[in-house]
């Protein structure tokens, strides 16, 4: 049994969007699980106005929902890199985190794995997703 008074370390997936023609970075979202309210948790920002946008939050149970909003937000068209990221530093209360908090806590050092500059399978992102439900580290 699982003491979800204790904050586990997370995983985290960042999925950065370039253009498939200039490969300008486009959109950057990121996506958690939290243990405590089974919900993901979505922080994304789109980059391409110039300007950066303003940050945006969702939260879902349902991964294809989940997988549905990515495919809206994400160009499928466009390259899509897959960054995975062990972070312990996350307050309990999923509500409380923010775009650049997470920014500041996926950092290369606790990249788990990477894949760059791939074409969109939603197979490939369902397995990813269903994955941070899966996985947690209670010590």
């Amino acid at each position: 049994m699982t003491d979800l008074n204790i904050v586990p370390d997370c995983l985290v997936l960042k999925i950065i969007e370039r253009d498939s023609a200039t490969y300008e970075r486009d959109t950057i979202i990121y996506i958690l699980y939290d243990t405590r309210t089974q919900h993901y948790v979505i922080r994304g920002k789109r980059h391409d106005r110039g300007a950066d946008a303003r940050d945006y939050s969702f939260i879902t149970n349902d991964i294809s929902v989940l997988a549905d909003f990515i495919t809206q937000v994400v160009d499928i068209r466009n390259l899509w890199t897959y960054v995975l990221y062990s972070v312990e530093t996350l307050p309990k209360d999923s509500n409380t985190i923010t775009y650049d908090m997470l920014v500041e806590d996926a950092t290369a050092y606790r990249e788990i794995a990477g894949y760059n500059n791939l074409k969109y399978k939603r197979s490939s992102l369902i397995r990813m997703l269903k994955m941070l439900s899966k996985i947690f580290n209670y010590y």
